[in-house]
């Protein structure tokens, strides 16, 4: 009842792959697992090169190219994956970031 609800609502609001994926009785878990597995991988990749990618980022959109026309026929089909997940991407990312694979603890 209540997912029927928020379906319609959602539709009314224009975004139904939100609602849609409202539960994960609705989400496979198999998708569940892969958007978790890709915000861990990111969020290691971003605590190793924070830098270089924080510096190539502002190069990119100082230049005008950072998300060029033809590139967006390609990202849609890819972000349209996590449209509505993006709370398992961001827990992926944060347990990526707070990990600490040398076991190093903060000194006095």
């Amino acid at each position: 009842m209540a997912q029927t609800v928020l379906r319609e609502a959602s539709n009314r609001a224009g975004g139904t792959a939100i609602a849609a994926r409202a539960g994960l009785s609705l989400m496979g878990l198999l998708e569940a697992v892969l958007v978790f597995a890709v915000g861990y991988v990111c969020g290691a990749v971003t605590r190793i090169f924070a830098g270089i990618a924080a510096l190539l980022a502002l190069l990119l959109v100082i230049l005008g190219v950072a998300l060029p026309s033809s590139i967006v026929g390609i990202a849609d089909p890819i972000l349209a994956v996590y449209l509505g997940n993006e709370l398992l991407f961001l827990s992926g990312f944060l347990f990526a970031i707070s990990h600490n694979p040398a076991g190093e603890t903060e000194g006095d």
